[in-house]
């Protein structure tokens, strides 16, 4: 089962702009960044948003959130600070933002009592333990949360 959502998991419901870089999709996001190019092609695109809290039923439990969303995994974060206290599921998170980093920590640890550790420092150096631990999940039955396409996958 994969139930595709057509909205951005973000801390509020509403809408704002995802900046689309034609010329470098994987820089694509709602928070505007650095680019390697200084001549990236960018289309402002606007998207709803809603919270992870309020788009999956509260009595689902979730085992696995990962996140890759360029720069707004904070924002994920708070809008399903509910969920995470409730089912204290694991994460995957990507970014290579520091100072979006220590905002996870804080707000992971503040409110849901977890603690942040760093399996890698540079592009896919843990991506085989991020598979397995994927695979795992889904062998086992557990629900999964991929909010970079703001899905839901169960087996």
């Amino acid at each position: 089962l994969c139930e595709i959502f057509n909205l951005a998991l973000s801390e509020i419901k509403g809408t704002t702009t995802f900046n689309h870089v034609v010329s470098n999709p994987a820089y694509s996001g709602m928070k505007e960044r650095k680019y390697a190019k200084k001549d990236e092609v960018i289309v402002k695109i606007d998207v709803k948003t809603d919270r992870m809290d309020n788009v999956i039923p509260k009595d689902l439990p979730i085992d696995l959130i990962k996140i890759d969303v360029e720069g707004a995994e904070d924002l994920v974060i708070i809008g399903a600070i509910n969920l995470i206290k409730t089912h204290r599921p694991n994460f995957i998170i990507e970014s290579d933002n520091e100072k979006i980093l220590k905002n996870l920590n804080f707000w992971m640890e503040s409110f849901a009592g977890y603690k942040i550790r760093v399996v890698g420092t540079s592009g896919f150096t843990n991506i085989t333990k991020m598979e397995s631990v994927v695979k795992k999940s889904l062998n086992e039955g557990k629900q999964i949360i991929d909010s970079t396409c703001c899905s839901k996958i169960a087996l």
